[in-house]
């Protein structure tokens, strides 16, 4: 307390104010300081380095790297960052992840991390595990579900590349789990397949795309390029996709297939080989959307099931367009309702609420027909009841 009390003395000569700031600046910097430490652990985590020439040792710094991600995973601590060089690294049972991490490759096409057995994702990142991928490859995966990864925690990953992975179920190139998070920016989910649906992508929690391109995936069922939830397995409100500024392109069958909630912003679906977007009874919003060229690819689905928006298997779904072009579809723009629709008022020309009318037993139109007066009613838009 001695600063304070030459203050007080020092008063009549003018010096209190300076005193007492130089006081309480020393005192704001500690506090800020600790702050830091409190608030960003990570800053203070150590850096592992993973090379192909390197060899697995306790430590993995920068000048003796180890030689597999999984060994360095394994050494490091929460907080850490795992540093990837250069070169083709196979991972024969997957990358497991049960932590805090940052992983950092040195950029797509020169990191590569490839799946090794059959039965395991690249990366699997456990449950209340927060990890962050960026700049490598992952590639030639192969599990039930996630092929290439395999998500139960909170992911973000940016400048990756998923090429080439399957599963034998669900999620060829990622699969991210009820519960769980994922964030994508600036990257690309290619040429990924699965045996049942979400060739590229399979969601049952949060997703987030931005800047992604989603294109050449299949699935044998449904959702090439995405599948937003689930209807057989009863997940289907619980899943939510945001997507902006991406590419859904050359998915087989269909571009997406949504059961729960999904918005699009600044997106394009098209060539699709089948759908561009279809509806399992989810709520689809599209604003600044482009759906066009769809239903025009090598498919086993009839050509009277093909468009551009449908609710091709299940009973309904809704779609809200905003400033959307959906368009060059065959051989339908939109199936399930009629386009283009009509609006109750003037200046709804550019907010159009589709309600599929579409049910999965065929024997009762009359039922049909009935709810698609209701639908009608209710949005004072037009629906076929035989579309």
């Amino acid at each position: 307390m001695r600063p304070y009390r030459e203050c007080w003395l020092q008063q009549e000569h003018g010096w209190v104010s300076a005193a007492r700031w130089t006081v309480h600046h020393r005192i704001v910097a500690s506090l800020l300081f600790l702050l830091t430490l409190l608030l960003v652990p990570e800053a203070w985590g150590a850096v592992r380095y993973v090379a192909m020439s390197g060899k697995n040792n306790p430590t993995c710094t920068q000048a003796v790297p180890c030689r597999t991600i999984q060994y360095a995973v394994d050494i490091a601590g929460p907080g850490d960052t795992i540093s990837i060089g250069k070169g083709k690294f196979l991972e024969s049972f997957g990358v497991i992840i049960d932590k805090d991490l940052t992983i950092n490759g040195a950029g797509i096409f020169s990191t590569r991390v490839f799946g090794g057995w059959p039965g395991y994702s690249v990366f699997h990142i456990q449950q209340g595990a927060t990890v962050t991928i960026t700049r490598l490859d992952v590639m030639f995966g192969h599990a039930d579900n996630g092929g290439g990864i395999s998500n139960r925690g909170h992911l973000a990953m940016e400048y990756v590349r998923l090429w080439s992975n399957s599963a034998k179920i669900n999620g060829g190139g990622i699969y991210n789990d009820a519960d769980s998070m994922l964030s994508i920016s600036k990257s690309e989910i290619a040429h990924n397949s699965a045996g049942r649906a979400g060739g590229g992508l399979y969601n049952l929690g949060i997703v987030s795309l931005n800047e992604v391109r989603i294109v050449k995936n299949d699935a044998n069922i449904a959702g090439g390029g995405i599948q937003n939830g689930d209807l057989l397995i009863d997940v289907g409100g619980a899943s939510n996709a945001t997507i902006e500024r991406s590419e859904i392109s050359y998915n087989e069958p269909f571009g997406i297939d949504n059961a729960g909630w999904m918005s699009l912003i600044n997106t394009t679906v098209s060539s699709n080989a089948a759908v561009g977007i279809n509806d399992e009874g989810g709520h689809t919003v599209l604003t600044h959307v482009t759906v066009a060229e769809n239903g025009k690819g090598p498919t086993d689905v009839p050509s009277g099931l093909r468009s551009g928006l449908g609710g091709t298997y299940t009973s309904a779904g809704e779609f809200a367009l905003f400033n959307t072009i959906v368009a060059n579809n065959a051989t339908k723009q939109c199936n399930g309702c009629s386009f283009p629709l009509r609006h109750r008022q003037p200046d709804q020309r550019r907010h159009l609420r589709v309600v599929l009318v579409r049910y999965p037993d065929w024997r009762y139109p009359g039922w049909r027909r009935s709810q698609a007066r209701a639908a009608q009613a209710e949005w004072g838009v037009h629906t076929h009841p035989r579309a």
